[in-house]
Formats: structure tokens, C-alpha cells, sequence
């Protein structure tokens, strides 16, 4: 990215389960997780993949996202993954 050699590539997932209703933004860093109530869909991320370039989902990285959102918010296993 503009040839800055210093620059790293940092990729990040996410995944979308069915919306929420009365639900704030939540973050922990130390899992890491975040969760981030839209009108659309919830938004479960918190993945940092330091020099990855590939622009590709990977499932066992999903899993361990929806992972750590049940261990913090065991309701959310009521949603649907949309995504």
C-alpha cells in the first residue's frame, strides 16, 4: 500500500448471526471479541491475522469467534449465523 515498506497486512473475519434487539456494542480485548448489534444483523469479530494477504474466510477461525460469543453471551446460540 503505497509502497510503505513498513506497513503490514492485517486481515480480520467476521461473523453475522441474526439481529438483536435491546443489545449494546460489547468488546473484550482479551479473548479477543466484539459484538456489535446493527439493525440487519450482529456482528461477531475480533480476529487480527498480522501479514495474511489471501482475502479468504476461514471456518475454523468463524468457529472460534461464535465460540467465544457463547461462552460470553450463551443467548446468542438462540441466533441464526447469517454469515
Amino acid at each position: 500500500m503505497c509502497k510503505d515498506e513498513n506497513m503490514i497486512p492485517v486481515r480480520g473475519q467476521v461473523a453475522l448471526l441474526e439481529p438483536l434487539k435491546n443489545s449494546s456494542i460489547f468488546l473484550d480485548n482479551e479473548l479477543p471479541l466484539y459484538i456489535v448489534p446493527r439493525k440487519d444483523a450482529t456482528i461477531i469479530g475480533g480476529t487480527y491475522e498480522e501479514g495474511i494477504t489471501e482475502e479468504v474466510t476461514v471456518p475454523s477461525s468463524i468457529e472460534r469467534l461464535l465460540e467465544n460469543a457463547y461462552k460470553a453471551f450463551p443467548k446468542l446460540k438462540e441466533q441464526k449465523v447469517l454469515w
